[in-house]
Protein backbone atom coordinates (compact mmCIF):
# COMPACT_ATOMS: atom_id res chain seq x y z
CA UNK A 1 0.00 0.00 0.00
CA UNK A 2 1.60 3.47 -0.89
CA UNK A 3 2.89 6.04 1.94
CA UNK A 4 0.69 8.97 3.24
CA UNK A 5 1.87 12.43 2.51
CA UNK A 6 1.14 15.81 4.84
CA UNK A 7 -1.10 16.69 1.24
CA UNK A 8 -3.52 13.59 2.13
CA UNK A 9 -4.18 14.77 5.99
CA UNK A 10 -4.72 18.62 5.25
CA UNK A 11 -7.93 19.51 7.44
CA UNK A 12 -11.74 20.30 6.69
CA UNK A 13 -12.08 18.13 4.41
CA UNK A 14 -15.19 17.42 2.42
CA UNK A 15 -16.72 17.24 -1.37
CA UNK A 16 -18.88 20.82 -2.68
CA UNK A 17 -17.66 22.78 -0.04
CA UNK A 18 -17.16 25.77 -2.41
CA UNK A 19 -19.90 25.01 -4.54
CA UNK A 20 -20.62 23.28 -7.60
CA UNK A 21 -17.39 22.38 -9.76
CA UNK A 22 -15.33 24.98 -7.28
CA UNK A 23 -12.10 23.05 -6.15
CA UNK A 24 -10.42 24.81 -2.89
CA UNK A 25 -8.77 23.79 -0.02
CA UNK A 26 -9.61 20.40 1.24
CA UNK A 27 -11.59 19.60 -1.75
CA UNK A 28 -11.97 16.03 -2.00
CA UNK A 29 -12.84 15.62 -5.32
CA UNK A 30 -9.72 16.61 -5.72
CA UNK A 31 -7.83 15.14 -3.19
CA UNK A 32 -9.16 11.83 -4.18
CA UNK A 33 -7.72 12.34 -8.17
CA UNK A 34 -4.45 12.98 -6.65
CA UNK A 35 -0.65 11.58 -7.51
CA UNK A 36 2.36 12.17 -5.42
CA UNK A 37 5.32 14.02 -6.85
CA UNK A 38 8.30 14.58 -4.72
CA UNK A 39 10.57 17.70 -4.94
CA UNK A 40 14.29 18.03 -3.72
CA UNK A 41 16.88 15.97 -2.66
CA UNK A 42 16.99 11.64 -3.77
CA UNK A 43 15.50 10.00 -1.23
CA UNK A 44 17.83 8.37 1.12
CA UNK A 45 20.29 11.63 0.58
CA UNK A 46 23.25 11.32 3.10
CA UNK A 47 24.15 14.10 5.62
CA UNK A 48 25.58 16.56 5.93
CA UNK A 49 25.48 18.10 1.68
CA UNK A 50 28.04 18.75 -0.41
CA UNK A 51 26.64 18.82 -3.65
CA UNK A 52 25.82 22.43 -4.48
CA UNK A 53 23.07 21.31 -6.72
CA UNK A 54 20.98 19.47 -4.06
CA UNK A 55 21.46 23.05 -1.74
CA UNK A 56 18.88 26.02 -1.52
CA UNK A 57 20.07 29.40 0.13
CA UNK A 58 16.97 30.60 2.15
CA UNK A 59 17.22 34.22 3.36
CA UNK A 60 14.45 35.51 5.74
CA UNK A 61 14.12 39.37 3.96
CA UNK A 62 14.41 42.61 6.36
CA UNK A 63 12.73 44.57 4.24
CA UNK A 64 10.22 44.64 0.95
CA UNK A 65 12.03 42.77 -2.27
CA UNK A 66 10.82 42.26 -5.64
CA UNK A 67 12.26 39.04 -7.06
CA UNK A 68 11.85 37.88 -10.92
CA UNK A 69 9.96 34.88 -11.38
CA UNK A 70 11.73 32.95 -14.21
CA UNK A 71 9.05 30.45 -15.19
CA UNK A 72 5.92 32.93 -15.43
CA UNK A 73 4.76 35.34 -17.35
CA UNK A 74 4.88 39.27 -16.65
CA UNK A 75 2.90 40.47 -13.87
CA UNK A 76 4.65 37.07 -11.52
CA UNK A 77 7.12 38.35 -10.16
CA UNK A 78 6.93 37.79 -6.35
CA UNK A 79 6.51 40.91 -4.37
CA UNK A 80 7.78 40.15 -0.72
CA UNK A 81 7.46 41.68 2.39
CA UNK A 82 9.43 42.02 5.95
CA UNK A 83 9.75 38.55 7.47
CA UNK A 84 8.83 36.87 4.37
CA UNK A 85 11.61 33.84 2.82
CA UNK A 86 13.72 34.76 -0.57
CA UNK A 87 15.01 31.41 -2.27
CA UNK A 88 17.69 31.07 -4.33
CA UNK A 89 17.96 27.80 -6.11
CA UNK A 90 21.38 28.22 -8.52
CA UNK A 91 21.91 28.30 -11.85
CA UNK A 92 19.22 26.95 -13.79
CA UNK A 93 18.75 25.79 -17.99
CA UNK A 94 16.18 28.12 -19.46
CA UNK A 95 14.67 25.83 -21.62
CA UNK A 96 11.26 25.94 -19.45
CA UNK A 97 11.49 29.83 -18.39
CA UNK A 98 9.32 31.97 -19.87
CA UNK A 99 10.68 33.73 -22.58
CA UNK A 100 10.58 36.82 -20.88
CA UNK A 101 13.72 35.42 -19.75
CA UNK A 102 14.88 33.45 -21.88
CA UNK A 103 14.64 34.94 -25.16
CA UNK A 104 17.14 37.69 -24.02
CA UNK A 105 19.39 35.29 -22.47
CA UNK A 106 19.74 33.41 -25.81
CA UNK A 107 20.59 36.10 -27.52
CA UNK A 108 23.31 36.80 -25.12
CA UNK A 109 24.14 33.24 -25.31
CA UNK A 110 23.54 32.28 -21.86
CA UNK A 111 22.07 28.46 -21.86
CA UNK A 112 21.07 29.19 -17.15
CA UNK A 113 20.03 31.92 -15.26
CA UNK A 114 19.55 32.29 -11.38
CA UNK A 115 16.69 31.07 -10.46
CA UNK A 116 15.03 32.55 -7.35
CA UNK A 117 11.18 32.08 -5.88
CA UNK A 118 9.90 34.15 -2.70
CA UNK A 119 7.19 32.63 0.01
CA UNK A 120 5.06 34.26 2.20
CA UNK A 121 4.59 30.61 3.77
CA UNK A 122 7.59 30.04 5.99
CA UNK A 123 6.07 27.77 8.10
CA UNK A 124 5.42 25.46 5.05
CA UNK A 125 8.86 26.02 3.81
CA UNK A 126 10.18 25.04 7.50
CA UNK A 127 8.57 21.84 7.08
CA UNK A 128 9.50 21.19 3.74
CA UNK A 129 13.31 21.95 3.75
CA UNK A 130 16.04 20.22 6.06
CA UNK A 131 19.40 21.81 7.31
CA UNK A 132 22.14 20.74 4.49
CA UNK A 133 24.31 20.10 7.69
CA UNK A 134 22.45 18.38 10.33
CA UNK A 135 19.67 17.13 7.99
CA UNK A 136 17.10 18.84 10.50
CA UNK A 137 13.90 19.85 9.10
CA UNK A 138 14.24 24.14 9.48
CA UNK A 139 11.05 24.06 12.00
CA UNK A 140 11.29 27.32 14.15
CA UNK A 141 14.15 28.38 12.28
CA UNK A 142 12.60 31.45 10.20
CA UNK A 143 11.97 33.73 13.09
CA UNK A 144 15.10 36.37 12.90
CA UNK A 145 14.90 38.55 9.61
CA UNK A 146 18.29 38.43 7.95
CA UNK A 147 18.61 35.02 8.57
CA UNK A 148 20.29 32.82 5.89
CA UNK A 149 20.69 28.94 5.69
CA UNK A 150 21.96 26.48 3.34
CA UNK A 151 18.72 24.02 3.25
CA UNK A 152 17.70 21.06 1.51
CA UNK A 153 14.14 20.56 -0.03
CA UNK A 154 12.38 17.45 0.56
CA UNK A 155 8.54 17.85 -0.30
CA UNK A 156 6.04 16.20 -1.45
CA UNK A 157 2.79 17.22 -3.54
CA UNK A 158 -0.33 15.79 -4.83
CA UNK A 159 -1.24 16.49 -8.92
CA UNK A 160 -4.53 16.44 -9.94
CA UNK A 161 -5.31 16.03 -13.37
CA UNK A 162 -9.44 18.31 -13.53
CA UNK A 163 -11.83 16.27 -14.63
CA UNK A 164 -15.18 16.47 -15.93
CA UNK A 165 -17.12 19.01 -13.49
CA UNK A 166 -13.93 20.43 -11.90
CA UNK A 167 -14.68 23.79 -13.86
CA UNK A 168 -12.76 26.18 -11.07
CA UNK A 169 -10.42 26.27 -8.50
CA UNK A 170 -10.22 28.69 -5.62
CA UNK A 171 -6.52 29.04 -4.60
CA UNK A 172 -5.02 29.04 -0.40
CA UNK A 173 -4.43 32.45 -1.73
CA UNK A 174 -7.44 33.98 -2.96
CA UNK A 175 -9.64 32.24 0.05
CA UNK A 176 -6.76 34.97 2.27
CA UNK A 177 -7.75 37.58 0.04
CA UNK A 178 -11.17 36.91 -0.58
CA UNK A 179 -10.91 36.48 -4.04
CA UNK A 180 -13.10 34.68 -6.41
CA UNK A 181 -12.59 30.91 -8.15
CA UNK A 182 -10.86 30.97 -11.32
CA UNK A 183 -11.84 29.14 -14.79
CA UNK A 184 -9.80 25.78 -15.32
CA UNK A 185 -8.62 25.68 -18.46
CA UNK A 186 -6.43 23.14 -20.81
CA UNK A 187 -3.23 22.65 -19.33
CA UNK A 188 -3.91 23.63 -15.53
CA UNK A 189 -3.56 21.23 -13.19
CA UNK A 190 -4.26 21.76 -9.48
CA UNK A 191 -1.79 21.37 -6.88
CA UNK A 192 -2.32 20.01 -2.85
CA UNK A 193 0.41 20.80 -0.34
CA UNK A 194 0.20 20.75 3.34
CA UNK A 195 -1.13 24.43 3.75
CA UNK A 196 -3.94 23.80 0.99
CA UNK A 197 -4.14 24.62 -3.00
CA UNK A 198 -2.39 26.23 -6.08
CA UNK A 199 -2.35 26.04 -9.79
CA UNK A 200 1.51 26.37 -10.66
CA UNK A 201 2.65 26.40 -13.81
CA UNK A 202 2.21 23.40 -15.76
CA UNK A 203 6.20 23.93 -16.56
CA UNK A 204 6.98 24.44 -13.26
CA UNK A 205 5.20 21.18 -12.33
CA UNK A 206 7.47 19.42 -14.53
CA UNK A 207 10.56 21.11 -14.01
CA UNK A 208 10.93 20.86 -10.22
CA UNK A 209 8.41 18.14 -9.24
CA UNK A 210 9.15 14.31 -10.19
CA UNK A 211 6.54 11.48 -10.22
CA UNK A 212 7.29 8.83 -7.24
CA UNK A 213 5.25 5.86 -8.42
CA UNK A 214 4.57 4.06 -11.94
CA UNK A 215 1.19 6.21 -11.84
CA UNK A 216 3.00 9.56 -11.67
CA UNK A 217 5.47 8.33 -13.93
CA UNK A 218 2.67 7.47 -16.67
CA UNK A 219 1.08 11.23 -15.16
CA UNK A 220 4.36 12.93 -16.08
CA UNK A 221 4.58 11.71 -19.68
CA UNK A 222 1.03 12.99 -20.42
CA UNK A 223 1.47 16.44 -19.26
CA UNK A 224 4.93 16.73 -21.17
CA UNK A 225 3.16 15.07 -24.17
CA UNK A 226 0.49 18.12 -23.88
CA UNK A 227 3.06 20.52 -23.06
CA UNK A 228 5.04 19.63 -26.28
CA UNK A 229 1.48 20.11 -28.33
CA UNK A 230 0.55 23.81 -26.44
CA UNK A 231 3.74 25.26 -26.94
CA UNK A 232 3.97 23.94 -31.03
CA UNK A 233 0.35 25.13 -31.62
CA UNK A 234 1.39 28.77 -29.55
CA UNK A 235 4.35 29.08 -32.02
CA UNK A 236 2.56 28.23 -35.07
CA UNK A 237 0.00 30.98 -34.23
CA UNK A 238 3.09 33.23 -33.55
CA UNK A 239 4.67 32.69 -36.86
CA UNK A 240 1.26 32.75 -38.77
CA UNK A 241 0.84 28.90 -39.98
CA UNK A 242 -2.42 28.68 -37.91
CA UNK A 243 -5.08 30.70 -36.62
CA UNK A 244 -5.60 30.75 -32.64
CA UNK A 245 -9.06 29.41 -33.03
CA UNK A 246 -7.43 26.11 -34.56
CA UNK A 247 -4.78 26.05 -32.06
CA UNK A 248 -7.40 26.06 -29.35
CA UNK A 249 -9.00 23.20 -30.78
CA UNK A 250 -5.41 21.50 -30.69
CA UNK A 251 -5.05 21.98 -27.54
CA UNK A 252 -8.35 21.19 -26.21
CA UNK A 253 -8.16 18.08 -28.05
CA UNK A 254 -4.96 16.87 -26.50
CA UNK A 255 -6.16 18.15 -23.08
CA UNK A 256 -9.66 15.74 -23.67
CA UNK A 257 -6.67 12.85 -23.74
CA UNK A 258 -4.70 13.80 -20.30
CA UNK A 259 -8.35 14.38 -18.78
CA UNK A 260 -9.12 10.41 -19.58
CA UNK A 261 -6.18 9.84 -16.90
CA UNK A 262 -7.38 12.06 -14.64
CA UNK A 263 -10.75 9.44 -14.63
CA UNK A 264 -8.56 6.91 -14.54
CA UNK A 265 -6.42 7.71 -11.48
CA UNK A 266 -9.45 8.80 -9.61
CA UNK A 267 -10.78 5.15 -9.89
CA UNK A 268 -7.74 3.64 -8.97
CA UNK A 269 -7.33 5.56 -6.00
CA UNK A 270 -10.46 4.67 -5.33
CA UNK A 271 -9.77 0.83 -5.47
CA UNK A 272 -6.66 1.40 -3.43
CA UNK A 273 -8.43 3.77 -0.66
CA UNK A 274 -11.22 1.19 -0.75
CA UNK A 275 -8.92 -1.98 -0.06
CA UNK A 276 -7.03 -0.16 2.85
CA UNK A 277 -10.04 0.18 4.18
CA UNK A 278 -11.30 -2.92 4.17
CA UNK A 279 -7.69 -4.39 5.36
CA UNK A 280 -7.96 -2.18 8.32
CA UNK A 281 -11.23 -3.52 9.15
CA UNK A 282 -9.99 -7.07 8.87
CA UNK A 283 -12.32 -7.71 5.78
CA UNK A 284 -9.47 -8.50 4.16
CA UNK A 285 -6.22 -9.34 4.67
CA UNK A 286 -3.42 -7.42 3.99
CA UNK A 287 -1.44 -9.50 1.44
CA UNK A 288 -5.24 -10.00 -0.18
CA UNK A 289 -5.35 -5.93 -0.32
CA UNK A 290 -1.86 -5.41 -1.75
CA UNK A 291 -3.19 -8.40 -5.04
CA UNK A 292 -6.55 -6.32 -5.54
CA UNK A 293 -4.39 -2.51 -5.85
CA UNK A 294 -1.64 -4.99 -7.92
CA UNK A 295 -4.31 -6.32 -10.34
CA UNK A 296 -5.72 -3.37 -11.04
CA UNK A 297 -2.57 -1.13 -11.49
CA UNK A 298 -0.77 -3.61 -13.54
CA UNK A 299 -1.64 -2.12 -16.57
CA UNK A 300 -0.51 1.21 -15.89
CA UNK A 301 2.64 -0.61 -14.15
CA UNK A 302 3.68 -1.83 -17.45
CA UNK A 303 3.30 1.30 -19.47
CA UNK A 304 5.07 2.98 -16.94
CA UNK A 305 8.14 0.47 -17.41
CA UNK A 306 7.47 1.24 -21.25
CA UNK A 307 8.05 4.80 -21.24
CA UNK A 308 10.63 4.98 -19.34
CA UNK A 309 12.39 2.27 -21.55
CA UNK A 310 11.21 4.79 -24.58
CA UNK A 311 12.64 8.04 -22.89
CA UNK A 312 16.06 6.26 -22.64
CA UNK A 313 15.74 4.70 -26.07
CA UNK A 314 15.02 8.27 -27.95
CA UNK A 315 17.95 9.85 -25.64
CA UNK A 316 20.59 7.24 -26.90
CA UNK A 317 19.29 7.56 -30.18
CA UNK A 318 19.22 11.23 -30.24
CA UNK A 319 22.87 11.38 -29.24
CA UNK A 320 23.88 8.78 -31.50
CA UNK A 321 22.58 10.35 -34.36
CA UNK A 322 23.69 13.74 -33.23
CA UNK A 323 27.69 11.83 -32.86
CA UNK A 324 27.58 10.53 -36.06
CA UNK A 325 27.10 6.73 -34.62
CA UNK A 326 24.13 6.35 -36.24
CA UNK A 327 22.26 7.40 -39.29
CA UNK A 328 19.57 9.61 -38.55
CA UNK A 329 16.86 7.94 -40.05
CA UNK A 330 18.05 4.80 -38.28
CA UNK A 331 17.43 7.07 -35.16
CA UNK A 332 14.08 7.70 -35.78
CA UNK A 333 13.12 3.99 -36.40
CA UNK A 334 14.42 3.27 -33.05
CA UNK A 335 12.48 5.96 -31.44
CA UNK A 336 9.10 4.94 -33.47
CA UNK A 337 9.57 1.73 -32.82
CA UNK A 338 9.96 2.04 -28.99
CA UNK A 339 6.73 4.66 -29.37
CA UNK A 340 4.83 2.21 -31.09
CA UNK A 341 4.49 -0.01 -27.90
CA UNK A 342 3.90 2.81 -25.42
CA UNK A 343 1.12 3.66 -27.32
CA UNK A 344 -0.04 -0.40 -27.44
CA UNK A 345 0.19 -0.38 -23.76
CA UNK A 346 -1.58 3.04 -23.43
CA UNK A 347 -4.42 1.29 -24.98
CA UNK A 348 -4.33 -1.42 -22.88
CA UNK A 349 -4.37 0.87 -19.68
CA UNK A 350 -7.02 2.75 -21.02
CA UNK A 351 -5.58 6.25 -21.11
Amino acid sequence: MTETYLWQGVPNQGYNKYGKGIIGPGSKESLNGAVNFHAGAPVGTKYPVTDKSLITKIEVLNKPTKIPNRWGKKGTDYKMNRGELRMTYGLQDIEYMDDRWKLPAQAKGKTKLLDQAGSVEPSLMEATHRDAQTGEYLIGKFKQRGAKFNAVKDANIGVTIPTKGMTHVLTSEAVKKGAEAIELKPGMVIAHDALGVYTPPLATVLKKNKPVTDLGEVMAHQLKRFQKIQDTATKYVKEGHITQANADKYIENAWKSVTKLGNKVQKLNRIEANAAEYASKGLISKANAGKYVAKAMQPISTLAQKIKKFNRIQALATKYAKDGAIPKEHAQKYIAKAWNIVKHWAKKARV
